[in-house]
């Protein structure tokens, strides 16, 4: 049994992990990294022997800072000056808040980026 076999067998034993995973992550660094910065869910780091740590920032992940901002124009106290905005400002055709509401949602179920952070530009900017 070679140093490495020893080593991998031992880190599979240590956190419990199947030692296939562990040669996979050892031998091949950047799948593994691959892997983990394509799951926003997962927001551990991960290092890298000589080249140090990876991590995935929370508000430079496209999803998660659509979400915040899909979240803060919706809520109670906000959505009605983003209702004028968008009316006044960028002339979406919509005639109530609840219509404001469902263009947004709709943005955010689309993954439209483009037209959350329009609306979410022109309200901070109005602001």
């Amino acid at each position: 049994m070679t140093i490495e076999e020893k080593t991998i067998k031992e880190l599979s034993l240590k956190y419990g992990i199947d030692s296939r995973v562990v040669r996979t992550v050892a031998s091949f660094p950047f799948k593994f990294l691959k892997h983990v910065m394509a799951d926003h869910n997962d927001t551990r780091p991960v290092r890298i022997r000589y080249l140090g740590a990876f991590v995935q920032k929370e508000l430079y992940n496209k999803t998660l800072r659509a979400d915040t901002m899909v979240n803060e124009m919706l809520k109670d106290e906000n959505i009605e000056e983003v209702f004028i905005i968008m009316v006044s400002v960028l002339g979406f055709p919509t005639f109530s808040i609840d219509g404001a509401k469902s263009i947004i949602t709709l943005a955010k179920e689309s993954d439209d980026y483009e037209k959350i952070k329009y609306i979410w530009d022109a309200w901070k900017t109005a602001k």
